[in-house]
C-alpha cells in the first residue's frame, strides 16, 4: 500500500510539475524559472499526497 501511494504522489507531483513548465512557458518565462518552479511542484504536491493520505488512514483511529 505504500509503495502505491508513494507512486502515486509523484505521479500526481510530475503531472502538475508539467502543467506548471507549460504555463510557465506560455507565460514567457525563462527555463530557470520553469525548471525550478516545476521542481517545487513536483516535491510540494507530492508530500502533500501522501501527508493527506496519511491523514485519511489515521482519521478514524483512536489514540
Amino acid at each position: 500500500m505504500g509503495a502505491l501511494v508513494a507512486g502515486l504522489s509523484v505521479a500526481c507531483g510530475i503531472i502538475v510539475a508539467l502543467v506548471c513548465w507549460i504555463v510557465l512557458k506560455a507565460l514567457g518565462a525563462d527555463d530557470v524559472m520553469a525548471f525550478t518552479t516545476s521542481a517545487g511542484a513536483v516535491v510540494v504536491v507530492s508530500g502533500a499526497a501522501v501527508g493527506l493520505v496519511q491523514f485519511a488512514r489515521n482519521f478514524d483511529k483512536k489514540p
